[in-house]
């Protein structure tokens, strides 16, 4: 199966977010979104594999910006923003970020969203939408062809 990502039709707004969608020889699948919630430091499951910490999902760095191997070997995809800023002090001292780990596992696409300071980890299996600032970063990073196929 084949992971394609598409615009949200609609004519009324601008939308940035993708919709995902699985394609294979049976036809096409429309995700099913679950949602869990691991207390860190507790170990999690995303995908087919177990972690012990989010850590493990960016063992190896492939070379593209955001683009990773797991412990496992299966390449990973990672998006990260800062936490607010509100004045100058701030921005020079805040070093924490929130965390999205994008990785495909049976036939499903898994997110792992986790920030620095939080001790929960919150896996979603099954991802039906790919907000806009994170298929953009995947286009930069070269995970998606021009027919919007995701290559994870």
């Amino acid at each position: 199966m084949r992971c394609k990502l598409t615009k949200r039709p609609d004519d009324k707004f601008v939308r940035t977010e993708r919709l995902v969608t699985w394609e294979g020889p049976a036809g096409v699948r429309e995700p099913r979104p679950e949602e869990k919630e691991y207390k860190r430091p507790l170990p999690f499951k995303a995908g087919t594999f177990p972690y012990l910490h989010p850590r493990q999902l960016l063992a190896i760095p492939v070379g593209e910006k955001g683009v990773y191997r797991d412990g496992y070997g299966q390449k990973v995809f990672t998006c990260k923003e800062r936490y607010p800023c509100f004045d100058s002090a701030d921005f020079l001292h805040e070093k924490r970020y929130y965390h999205w780990v994008y990785l495909t596992g049976g036939g499903k696409l898994v997110c792992v969203y986790y920030d620095d300071d939080d001790r929960l980890v919150t896996v979603t299996e099954d991802v039906a939408k790919v907000p806009g600032e994170h298929f953009k970063a995947m286009e930069e990073a070269g995970l998606v062809d021009e027919n919007g196929y995701l290559d994870l």
